[in-house]
């Protein structure tokens, strides 16, 4: 039984990996018509149904804390390198690229390291702003201002540096394996 949130937190990112390497490294036909992500949500939660995870207070602390904060963050990388003109054309809306998961050795420590310290630093801003100005509830809030920051940003030289997406994605991979885990309770 896990009862570490960092034990935790690693279970879970060695799921979202392993999945991500069966899908990307491997010629199984399963993902074809079926995404990692399913498996990584029900791998995730059968964990959590089983009672390998012990939802003690400190992991639900930790769900809590990686999940606000990772949210925005990932919302912030994914509209980073959008291209909105082909949006507004709708060229290619419903082409999916792959991108694969963000990797230090695939990108460079410096630029990694970068994209998360600096999307982390723009969730926790957006926190900030949710916390002191509320649309309609704080949840909106700090989506509604990840979303226009991402956007805003995607108009500067921050558009230009590559690799916001693999990240993006990993941190997307880790959001879904924590819901699972959670919502199986």
């Amino acid at each position: 039984m896990i009862t570490q949130p960092l034990l935790y937190l690693f279970t879970l990112a060695s799921i979202a990996t392993l999945f991500y390497l069966l899908e990307s490294k491997t010629s199984l036909k399963i993902f074809n018509s079926i995404s990692s992500l399913l498996f990584i949500y029900t791998l995730s939660m059968l964990f959590t149904s089983v009672g390998i995870f012990e939802f003690n207070e400190e992991i639900k602390q930790i769900f809590f804390k990686t999940t606000i904060n990772l949210l925005p963050a990932m919302l912030f990388l994914m509209l980073l390198q959008m291209n909105f003109r082909e949006l507004l054309k709708f060229e290619k809306l419903f082409k999916q690229r792959v991108y694969g998961i963000g990797c230090a050795c695939s990108m460079g420590a410096k630029r990694y390291w970068f994209l998360i310290v600096l999307s982390l630093g723009i969730s926790f801003f957006i926190q900030l702003l949710a916390f002191h100005f509320t649309l309609i509830n704080r949840t909106i809030t700090v989506i509604f201002f990840a979303l226009l920051l991402g956007f805003l940003g995607s108009f500067t030289s921050l558009k230009k540096l590559n690799g916001s997406k693999e990240v993006a994605k990993s941190m997307l991979y880790l959001s879904v394996a924590l819901l699972g885990s959670y919502f199986s309770l």
